[in-house]
């Protein structure tokens, strides 16, 4: 999968758990602040929300 696919994922799980979301720009930015992190970072945020434990594979 590739890197926006993930970081859609990501936000719409974020967002899924959160019910803060106001507009559909809180949506889009958080998106874009995934995409520009670094592979690394963004290989973290991928840990954080659980892409590589064995349950969700």
């Amino acid at each position: 999968m590739n890197k926006e696919n993930l970081a859609s994922i990501i936000t719409r799980l974020y967002f899924c758990n959160n019910t803060r979301l106001e507009n559909k720009e809180e949506f889009i930015r958080m998106k874009k602040d995934l995409l520009e992190l670094s592979d690394d970072d963004f290989c973290q945020k991928l840990w954080e929300f659980g892409f590589y434990d064995k349950e969700a594979s």
